[in-house]
C-alpha cells in the first residue's frame, strides 16, 4: 500500500461500518423476515466497493473508476435522503435529534458519516488521481 493508499483505509473502515450496520438495523425493525431482493441489492454494492477499493490497492485504473462511480452513487443516494427529505421534515437534521429508537438514530449516524466520508473521498480521489493509479508512459 502506497502512501497515498493509507487515507482510504478510513474509506473502507466507514464504508464496512455502514454496511454491518445494516444487521442489526434490519433485525430491529424487520426482524427475520428477510427481504433477499434487499439482501442481494446490499451484497452487490459491497462486491462493487470492494472490488474497487481492492484494484485501487493495485493502482488500477479501473479499481479507481469502481470507486469513484461507487461514491458519487453514494453522495447522490444520502443526498436524496439527508438532504432533500428536509424539504418535507426528514433528512440530516430529523434523524440527528430524533431519539425515539436509539438503533435507527445509531444507523442513520453510520450513514450520515457515510454521506460526508464519501462526498470527501470523491474530492480525495479526484485530487490525487495521477498518485493513486499507475500511468502508463
Amino acid at each position: 500500500m502506497t502512501h497515498k493508499h493509507r487515507p482510504l483505509l478510513i474509506l473502507l473502515l466507514v464504508v464496512l461500518a455502514n454496511y454491518l450496520s445494516q444487521i442489526p438495523y434490519d433485525l430491529h425493525l424487520y426482524g427475520l423476515n428477510v427481504n433477499p431482493r434487499g439482501v442481494a441489492l446490499l451484497g452487490l454494492t459491497l462486491v462493487w466497493f470492494l472490488t474497487g477499493f481492492w484494484l485501487l490497492l493495485r493502482r488500477s485504473a479501473i479499481g479507481y473508476w469502481l470507486l469513484v462511480a461507487f461514491l458519487t452513487v453514494q453522495v447522490l443516494f444520502y443526498f436524496d435522503n439527508e438532504i432533500l427529505l428536509m424539504l418535507y421534515g426528514y433528512g440530516l437534521i430529523y434523524h440527528l435529534t430524533n431519539f425515539r429508537d436509539l438503533v435507527v438514530w445509531a444507523v442513520e449516524l453510520v450513514g450520515d458519516v457515510n454521506f460526508i466520508a464519501a462526498a470527501y473521498f470523491l474530492y480525495y480521489l479526484g485530487r490525487n488521481k495521477s498518485a493513486l493509479i499507475m500511468t502508463k508512459h
